[in-house]
């Protein structure tokens, strides 16, 4: 290994060290005592576990097994690897009570950096060429770990059921039976190419780093976790059976003959925004005082009507159906009631994130995006993210 990537690897770990410090710091003023010092311990104990396996396997940081290494972490693997630093501190807050009020914030603050990250490192890895087997196998490492501790966490304050954990374990419940099979000397099958596989999955760091906000709250969180974490459990059981011979074909919803469906189920959607949710919003919003009220009430209807006409239309779909699942989540959380009415567009709305638009859509932009960094992984193991 060259002495410069050793260099390297120091002035990353004191970099990540001193973003930490910062945010003890900072959690100092907001904390009892006796809860900082819990959470520097699991937090400062955590990255430093991170730091020493990104070390490990800096051999890896080359283009391709066989290419001689690189000497220094490319701008892409420091993004990568320092996006722990907000992660693992979010998740660090699982060692302290379940917190309602204002201190809530933090950890979702901080898991949602951390998620926007994911997004950075992908894009200088691909905009300036610096793709890595490092790279790739912290970025795979990380989202497991973002996403088990996100489940955990939520699960932990009380956002989603206890079986969502599942959705967290559910990678390394999948690579265990595989290195069982292979310890067995028994066949280990390839997946079949899924766009859906890492889209699933990634829509799960999406879904926690919205529900952590105390914003959101019980039962919306619920009946979400069931409509977020079922599907991709669901995708999940079909690649174990696939890997170990039991069925053969693509996930079942992801194929072609379903495009109908979702063009159906897009202009249902529509149809809800501007049916159900509009209304609630605006009789709701109304007795908002202004000016502050007015604005809000102009933005949160001015949202509504847009992810309406861009889903009738096909105009980036998946887009405005997460624009609208953030938008019921709201209406869900100010007393809005379960209903058919609300239970349809929340089923329709996902499977338009999940799935796409389906016919006659008009401009899919972010479907370049979807299958780059949600859908980039298809083959092989089952991300987490």
């Amino acid at each position: 290994m060259p002495p410069s990537l050793h260099r390297s690897w120091v002035l990353l770990t004191l970099t990540a060290l001193s973003l930490w410090g910062g945010i003890a710091l900072l959690l100092a003023r907001s904390l009892p005592r006796g809860w900082w010092l819990r959470w520097v311990f699991a937090s400062g104990m955590a990255l430093a576990l991170w730091m020493e396996w990104v070390r490990r396997h800096l051999g890896r940081n080359r283009s391709q097994m066989g290419a001689p290494p690189f000497p220094r972490l490319s701008l892409a693997t420091w993004v990568t690897a320092g996006r722990a630093v907000p992660l693992l501190s979010a998740v660090a807050f699982l060692v302290l009570p379940p917190e309602a009020g204002w201190r809530s914030w933090w950890p979702a603050g901080l898991y949602l950096l951390g998620v926007a990250l994911d997004f950075l490192d992908g894009f200088l890895a691909r905009r300036l060429g610096q793709t890595t087997l490092l790279g790739r196998d912290l970025d795979v490492a990380l989202d497991g770990v973002g996403v088990l501790g996100g489940a955990l966490l939520a699960v932990h304050w009380g956002k989603v059921p206890g079986w969502y954990v599942l959705v967290g374990l559910a990678r390394y419940l999948y690579l265990a039976v595989e290195r069982w099979r292979r310890r067995r000397g028994r066949p280990v099958y390839p997946l079949f190419p899924s766009m859906a596989r890492r889209a699933l999955a990634g829509v799960q760091m999406g879904f926690l780093a919205a529900v952590l906000w105390p914003l959101f709250g019980p039962p919306g969180t619920v009946a979400a976790a069931y409509v977020f974490g079922l599907p991709f459990l669901a995708h999940f059981l079909w690649d174990g059976l696939t890997m170990s011979g039991l069925v053969r074909g693509p996930f079942p919803f992801t194929r072609r003959g379903w495009r109908t469906a979702l063009f159906l189920l897009r202009g249902g959607a529509a149809l809800g925004m501007a049916g159900v949710l509009f209304p609630w919003l605006d009789a709701w919003s109304r007795p908002l005082p202004a000016p502050a009220g007015t604005i809000g009430r102009g933005l949160l209807l001015g949202l509504t009507v847009a992810a309406a006409l861009g889903l009738a239309l096909g105009v980036m779909p998946r887009t405005w159906a997460a624009v609208g699942l953030g938008l019921l989540g709201l209406a869900l959380q100010t007393g809005m009631p379960w209903g058919v009415p609300a239970w349809g567009l929340l089923l329709a709305l996902a499977a338009v994130l999940y799935l796409g638009g389906g016919r006659a859509c008009l401009w899919e932009p972010e479907e370049v995006l979807w299958s780059r960094w949600l859908g980039g992984a298809t083959e092989g193991k089952p991300s987490s993210s």
